[in-house]
């Protein structure tokens, strides 16, 4: 199954490779999962932003995912303005 999906890009070397994981590779793993349920409906900057993620080298990608999420929670900002609350509830059944 890790080769089907490691010809299309969804693993990163370390992994087909058989290599030690580190945090970086759930960074990896996690970045390749958005980027492929937003497809070309993400914005440039957000593009640019996973491509620090999905670099092939483990070393160079990010391996701090707190600090990668409040970057990218920086980002979403720029992006789309500070964050609001919007209550939801649930409908009464009858």
């Amino acid at each position: 199954l890790v080769q089907r999906y490691a010809d299309r890009g969804w693993y990163p070397p370390e992994v087909p490779g058989r290599e030690q994981a580190s945090p970086a590779t759930d960074i990896y793993m996690a970045t390749r999962t958005m980027t492929h349920l937003m497809g070309d409906k993400a914005p440039a900057p957000m593009r640019s932003f996973a491509k620090g993620c999905l670099l092939a080298s483990q070393r160079r990608r990010p391996g701090d995912a707190w600090r990668l999420l409040a970057e990218f929670d920086e980002l979403l900002e720029r992006l789309y303005g500070p964050r609001r609350f919007r209550p939801f509830t649930m409908p009464t059944t009858r």
